[in-house]
């Protein structure tokens, strides 16, 4: 015999926020940052600047 018992759901999304750096020149990608997130909730957007932030941080310094 099979037992049920309780079973809890939870439904969230999945959200990803991605900056992508373009060389203006050749038009080609140099480079990519990401972050992703689990919310239930809608994101604020302080929470999306503190994401770029966070990616942003990431950056390669040129060395100059």
């Amino acid at each position: 015999m099979y037992d049920s018992g309780s079973v809890d759901a939870v439904t969230y999304d999945e959200r990803t926020l991605r900056v992508e750096v373009f060389d203006n020149r050749t038009r080609e990608m140099v480079w990519s940052g990401w972050t992703r997130k689990l919310s239930s909730r809608p994101t604020e957007p302080v929470e999306v600047q503190k994401a770029v932030s966070r990616i942003l941080s990431k950056f390669p310094s040129t060395g100059s």
